[in-house]
């Protein structure tokens, strides 16, 4: 149907220039107001998200429970699926 629920970007083009295009062409999701990027470390015993390692500079207290939402939200998402596979 066209969806996808990740991207793995930045071999060909930069960070920025991935980005930039992600939220020309996608957009952010419906009621998204601060938009933000996380890593995913997978370790030997646990899998830990890095959030918002490059994209605002010095983002206030609201800014940051939103980033920390979302970035739960995703970690949850990716465990789910994971699990269940």
């Amino acid at each position: 149907s066209g969806d996808a629920d990740m991207l793995v970007a930045g071999i060909t083009a930069h960070y920025a220039q991935s980005l930039r295009t992600i939220l020309e062409v996608v957009g952010p999701a419906t009621g998204v107001r601060c938009v933000s990027s996380h890593y995913l470390a997978l370790l030997p015993k646990q899998a830990v998200v890095l959030t918002d390692c490059a994209v605002n500079i010095d983002p206030d207290a609201e800014e940051l429970a939103e980033i920390d939402r979302h970035a739960e939200e995703s970690g949850i998402n990716l465990w789910k699926q994971w699990s269940n596979a």
